[in-house]
């Protein structure tokens, strides 16, 4: 999917770690200081059944409202970067993956207001509309082409498809089928969520089943009791373990993108080596070059995630040069060879184990140095990146 450069700058907007790496004392002091300030910010997130520790906020990536639809081709966030389209998890919790799987996970939408469901009712129904008239366009072909049997069949697929409703008594829009509703509802903390999830007596009934399981949640905020942190919100009772993938940049440093991958093992393991090559071959965002940073002899090193062995890598990321003007520029502007720093690791878990025993773990941090607000002699360096991403791989435990 390509990625989305406004959203992309909308969610790396602002501040970075500022490293002073010039000759001057001065700036040597002023690095220091900043540095210690980085150390003392340090506050426990919550992630899927994990906690982590990161430094001063959060911005999770989250689907602008405009966005919204049941069919966001986006379903492997490391692949897109999450801040260009804002994966939240999947999926739903409690509900095994079918083939509408892009239904079935949770998304979550930025601050949100109630005419914005009215704008994605809008935009789905056109579609809708759209794709009903193709068929009646086709089934009038047919008859005129004397195929009366066919044309009825495709006449009869036409109109079984099925418009998105307003929901009486709450903010919500929905399509219910009697067997599977699917719905997009507005909460008190003004984002929308959407959802899927097996039909009751009526549409809001399933809503209100769904939101006594869930409830916002602020970043930084850990629930008590058993459930599954999610981005801006928590899920309770959930009657499978929830595969969840959540990626963010640091409200103070948006040249930093984590992402952090959780997938219960009972369904099995990666072996890590194997794991770390898909990594590097598909998820680093427009990388044109990758080169290992601690030797081709050996480039990996093991790392212990809660207690679970596994291997980590540190990686150069040449990014893809943007010509003048380019529309998705993501290359690092400040060094030569338009490179950046990334750092990839997993932990396998027990495989076959209880559901919810043991969860494969997997982190990607990158860096994106064209985000990064600092001039170019106080920007991180690689010392400090790999100090940085080894400190937050080690704060990884379960909750």
């Amino acid at each position: 999917m390509p990625l989305d450069a406004g959203l992309m700058k909308k969610w790396l907007r602002s501040g970075a770690i500022a490293l002073c790496v010039g000759a001057l004392a001065a700036c040597v002091q002023a690095s220091s200081r900043r540095l210690d300030a980085l150390k003392d910010s340090w506050r426990t997130e919550c992630v899927g059944y994990y906690t982590m520790e990161l430094p001063g906020g959060v911005d999770y990536g989250a689907i602008a409202p405009k966005h919204m639809s049941p069919f966001v081709a986006n379903w492997e966030f490391p692949v897109s970067l999450a801040p260009a389209w804002g994966m939240a998890l999947a999926p739903d919790p409690g509900v095994r993956a079918s083939d509408d799987y892009e239904k079935r996970r949770l998304y979550l939408s930025e601050k949100a207001r109630p005419e914005d469901l009215e704008a994605i009712m809008s935009k789905i129904n056109s579609r809708l509309e759209h794709e009903k008239q193709i068929l009646l366009d086709e089934a009038d072909r047919w008859v005129r082409r004397k195929d009366v049997e066919y044309a009825e069949q495709v006449r009869k697929n036409a109109e079984v498809i099925r418009f998105y409703k307003s929901v009486p008594g709450l903010q919500a829009i929905a399509d219910d089928d009697g067997k599977v509703t699917h719905f997009y509802v507005l909460l008190g903390d003004q984002r929308i969520v959407q959802a899927l999830r097996p039909s009751l007596a009526s549409t809001a009934q399933t809503i209100q089943a769904f939101l006594q399981h869930y409830s916002p949640r602020e970043p930084f905020a850990i629930p008590e009791g058993p459930g599954a942190c999610l981005p801006h919100g928590f899920y309770r009772g959930e009657s499978l373990p929830a595969f969840l993938g959540a990626t963010f940049t640091l409200t103070d440093h948006p040249d930093i993108v984590i992402n952090v991958t959780l997938s219960d093992a009972q369904g099995g393991t990666k072996e890590p080596r194997e794991a770390l090559l898909r990594l590097l071959r598909g998820h680093l965002a427009d990388a044109d070059e990758i080169l290992p940073l601690d030797g081709r002899i050996k480039p990996s090193h093991t790392v212990t995630i809660d207690g679970q062995e596994g291997l980590g890598h540190f990686a150069l990321v040449r990014r893809k040069v943007s010509p003048p003007g380019a529309k998705d520029p993501l290359d690092n502007t400040y060094t030569q060879d338009h490179s950046d720093s990334a750092y990839i690791a997993y932990a396998p878990g027990i495989s076959g184990g209880k559901p919810g025993e043991s969860f494969n773990i997997q982190v990607r941090v990158e860096r994106f140095g064209r985000f990064a607000k600092e001039p170019v002699d106080q920007q991180m360096t690689e010392k400090q990146f790999r100090e940085f991403a080894k400190r937050f791989v080690a704060s990884i435990h379960r909750r």
